[in-house]
């Protein structure tokens, strides 16, 4: 294990007079060893005791006898060191990288980055099963860079005291400060500032037209600085710039969704509004307020409406130029097909109505003149045949007369008049 002292043992026997043993670390002779030698058995014990490190992986460690005497007689035997050590920390550079090495199989990292740091783990596995290893914490050690996400544009006006943080990332996080004020014309080494940690405020106010322009904030630790500043825009504060690339959609019935793209702050926190009209009108429907994006979810509005969008931008010094836009809610389809249906069946019932009564009486006509027509036939045929009988005259006496003559009579009230009618006519007045 690397960073703990380890104990070496080497044994030389059979030599007279006794070898003479002598410890190495590749070609370099160790010290801080203690030699042993037995009466009886002539045998020389020497120990050495040394703190191996990182860099002494792979080496090789001898032990060797040498006999007092006689030449080319040394004997060698020797280790290879195979040092293990858990992983503390690293500086990072653009060139850095870190290896390990388990019994030839080697894991490499290389240019480190400070998101590599973390805990790691070695598995490994052969054909008596699969063992893992304690976890190693890599911590990689990094110069100072600025923290994502921070206010970079500030509005001021002239001798207005304004108070600028300066945050940034580092490990080690014992960090200090230095800022600079550049207008393009000079640098200028800005002195008023307080340090908590890893992060600085500076006080600045611009006191003249060249006051403005750009506030840079440095951090070191002990790895260096940061390689590039933290930059700040102190510029004259303002009314914000209009919002931008706006659009218009998902319209539903009752709602659609404006969004759009902010404009220069003018250096102040500004806040986004919406403002909607009706169109034929010019009536206020509602007005909206968004302190983060000028995106508004529109919800409330009157259904198949044509509306006028206008959306602008304020800050404590003012407002921003108008930008309008139009949309409209969405028809009901309930509406609309209701509406459709009112257009296809709207006159035509009254048709259908018509057509029906007509068509009952014309049915009701056929069907009285049918029945009509047949009892017209039936009874022509019951005159016929009472006008036969009477032609083949009385056969009983008056009687039959006086019943042929009724009947024909009652034939002539119902204009069933035919030759046969007549010729028994003529035969009963006879």
């Amino acid at each position: 294990m690397a960073d703990r002292q380890i104990e070496v043992v080497c044994e030389a026997g059979g030599s007279r007079p006794p070898a003479l043993v002598t410890w190495w670390k590749g070609s370099k002779r160790l010290a801080h060893t203690a030699e042993e030698i037995t009466k009886n058995e002539n045998i020389t014990v020497s120990t050495v005791q040394f703190t191996p490190t990182v860099d002494d992986n792979g080496k090789i460690l001898s032990c060797r006898a040498d006999h007092s005497v006689l030449p080319d007689s040394a004997l060698e035997d020797s280790w290879i060191l195979d040092i293990y050590f858990l992983l503390g920390w690293i500086d990072i550079n653009v060139n850095s990288f870190i290896t390990t090495n388990t019994h030839s199989n080697p894991f490499s990292l290389n240019q480190v980055m400070r998101q590599d740091s973390g805990k790691y783990r070695c598995v490994a596995a052969n054909a008596e099963g699969e063992g893992d290893s304690e976890d190693i914490q890599l911590k990689v050690l990094y110069a100072p860079v600025c923290r994502a996400d921070q206010r970079t544009i500030y509005g001021v006006a002239k001798r207005e005291p304004i108070k600028v943080p300066c945050d940034v990332d580092a490990d080690p996080p014992q960090v200090t400060f230095r800022w600079s004020f550049n207008n393009s014309f000079e640098v200028i080494a800005v002195k008023n500032f307080v340090t908590s940690k890893t992060r600085s405020i500076a006080t600045y106010a611009p006191r003249t037209k060249y006051g403005y322009g750009e506030l840079y904030c440095w951090a070191r630790n002990k790895i260096g600085e940061q390689s590039e500043p933290c930059v700040f825009a102190v510029i004259p504060a303002g009314p914000p710039q209009p919002v931008r690339n706006c659009l218009v959609g998902n319209q539903s019935t009752d709602g659609l969704i404006a969004k759009c793209e902010a404009g220069e702050d003018g250096g102040l926190e500004q806040t986004f509004f919406l403002e909607i009209y009706e169109s034929e009108s010019g009536q206020l429907q509602s007005n909206w307020t968004s302190a983060k994006a000028p995106v508004f979810e529109v919800s409330g509005l009157p259904i198949a409406t044509s509306f006028v969008l206008v959306l602008y931008a304020a800050n404590a010094k003012g407002r921003s130029n108008y930008v309008t836009l139009t949309g409209a809610s969405a028809k009901s389809p309930f509406k609309d097909e209701f509406t459709l249906g009112a257009l296809q069946f709207g006159l035509k019932p009254v048709i259908y109505i018509l057509i029906s009564v007509i068509g009952s009486l014309v049915i009701a006509a056929t069907v009285i003149m049918i029945i009509s027509k047949v009892k017209s036939i039936h009874h022509n045929k019951g005159c016929r045949h009472n006008s036969l009988s009477s032609q083949g005259g009385p056969k009983s006496g008056g009687t039959g007369d006086e019943a042929n003559a009724e009947n024909a009579r009652r034939c002539v009230q119902n204009g069933n008049i035919s030759g046969a009618q007549s010729k028994s006519s003529i035969h009963l007045l006879n």
